[in-house]
């Protein structure tokens, strides 16, 4: 998973955007729009650190595709119209969901 996160990590930061779909990562995928973030010195150290590299640009997103789990940012807006939560509740008998 390392190794796969590493090859997903390196497609975020060349210097043209890459696609919303990185084929070489095995099922982790940027949903939506990718957007060029300026990182500070220490965020650009870190990233040259992890991915063992200089680094041009680096490109943020908001939501991600995790092999079917969706993870969005605290930045992302529009949660509650995607949202499909389910709440198990524990009667004494029985158990609902809603």
């Amino acid at each position: 998973m390392v190794q796969v996160l590493l090859i997903f990590m390196s497609n975020l930061v060349e210097e043209r955007p890459p696609t919303a779909k990185c084929p070489k990562s095995q099922g982790i995928n940027c949903i939506g729009a990718l957007r060029y973030f300026e990182a500070t010195s220490g965020e650009k150290n870190a990233i040259e650190q992890v991915l063992g590299g200089p680094v041009a640009k680096c490109f943020k997103f908001s939501r991600l595709d995790l092999r079917g789990d969706i993870i969005h940012s605290t930045s992302y807006k529009r949660v509650s119209k995607r949202n499909s939560y389910t709440v198990q509740i524990h009667g004494k008998r029985e158990v609902a969901y809603g």
